[in-house]
């Protein structure tokens, strides 16, 4: 068995309430932003943490900083604070470079003892991926303890220099379509920064509350539909993904291929019906899943606008969760992509309200290419 024995996070700088958003990120040709309170009211979030100085506008972070520290916090007060663990496993959409890979500039940062280090590509579910690595090497019997992250550092994208005006859909149009017909500028109100870190036991802690990690499934869709989210790559007249080793460097900076873009319409039409119609029916199936034995359910969706189609979608199949078994803090903490699920979870942890034996359902969609993760953890109180 595999068991959460510790939690840890960072969250940079003070929280940024809705109105100091372009204060912070900056105006685009010095102009307010048509789309941010419509996206903002749909979405739910209230405030959230940025790595940039309110003042100048320069990183305070860099990704690796912010994965570090979160990892000191989780081993904080425990025997790895000083001695170190086996293996590190960190996941993340943004790194700071292509290379060295994320977690070997986070095991850098952490200056512990040589050991296993491994980095998983992808956006929200790279943690989760990050985090059945670990679960699994301790499974096998390879590691006896690990580290596992997720982190974001998206306000490194989302700084006025880096983007056009906005598309010219006026103020009514995009009020009438809650799919935001629009791409990069929407994720403008959307992300932010901050890192999970978890350590990973064979046994539960002595005293406290620990997490048996009872499984987790992840199922890619990417053969069934075109590519939504997207970052270092353009889409061509074919909706073809043109990455930024095919553009001259010219075009990197005049077409913004650097930035991160979303597709709303394909997002809005698949997102839910992949989370629930197909990627929770076949968990459903495959682990003999029943709504009534969940205590908790911890979903990581981007907006709470997407919250009302999960909560119809699970009706579609049956699976009626009640709204007071659902617990997130997107509202404060805001969308930290594949940061989420290591935050909320200990949020939940710090609520004081869990017992032992409660069942906790995790999920984590990931939009890129429509990917989704499900993980159910099993409290454990000593």
């Amino acid at each position: 068995m595999v068991y959460i024995t510790s939690m840890g996070s960072f969250l940079p700088g003070k929280a940024i309430d809705n109105s100091q958003i372009e204060e912070v990120l900056g105006f685009v040709n010095g102009n307010n932003s048509k789309a941010k309170n419509i996206v903002l009211r749909s979405n739910g979030i209230k405030s959230r943490h940025y790595a940039l100085d309110p003042i100048t506008r320069k990183s305070t972070h860099t990704n690796a900083e912010l994965t570090a520290l979160a990892v000191k916090d989780a081993l904080k007060n425990t025997e790895f604070e000083d001695q170190g663990v086996e293996l590190l496993a960190c996941g993340t959409t943004c790194p700071d470079q292509f290379l060295p890979s994320h977690a070997i500039m986070v095991h850098g940062e952490l200056e512990g003892k040589p050991h296993e280090v491994v980095s998983t590509a992808g956006v929200c579910c790279s943690s989760l991926a990050a985090l059945k690595y670990g679960y699994l090497a301790l499974l096998a019997g390879d590691k006896e303890n690990a580290v596992v992250t997720g982190s974001e550092i998206s306000s490194k994208f989302m700084r006025a220099e880096n983007f056009e005006n906005e598309r010219s859909e006026s103020l009514e149009e995009l009020k009438k379509n809650s799919s935001f017909q629009f791409e990069q500028d929407f994720l403008r109100w959307m992300l932010s920064d901050g890192a999970g870190a978890f350590l990973l036991e064979k046994t539960p802690k002595k005293e406290g509350v620990s997490f048996k990690i009872d499984w987790i499934d992840f199922t890619s869709y990417a053969n069934e539909v075109p590519t939504c989210m997207y970052g270092g790559a353009k889409k061509d007249e074919n909706k073809k993904l043109k990455g930024w080793l095919d553009h001259d460097r010219s075009e990197l900076l005049e077409e913004k291929v650097l930035n991160i873009s979303q597709d709303t319409k394909l997002l809005d039409q698949h997102m839910a019906f992949y989370a629930i119609n197909k990627a929770l029916v076949s968990v459903k199936k495959k682990r003999d899943l029943k709504p009534g034995d969940i205590d908790w359910f911890v979903p990581h969706y981007s907006s709470d606008y997407f919250r009302k189609k999960l909560e119809a979608k699970l009706e579609e199949i049956d699976f009626n969760i009640p709204t007071d078994k659902w617990f997130t803090t997107i509202e404060s903490k805001g969308n930290i992509g594949s940061a989420s699920i290591y935050i909320y979870l200990q949020d939940l942890l710090e609520t004081g309200k869990l017992k032992n034996d409660d069942t906790i359902l995790c999920f984590i969609p990931e939009s890129s290419r429509f990917s989704v993760a499900y993980m159910q953890l099993t409290v454990v109180v000593n």
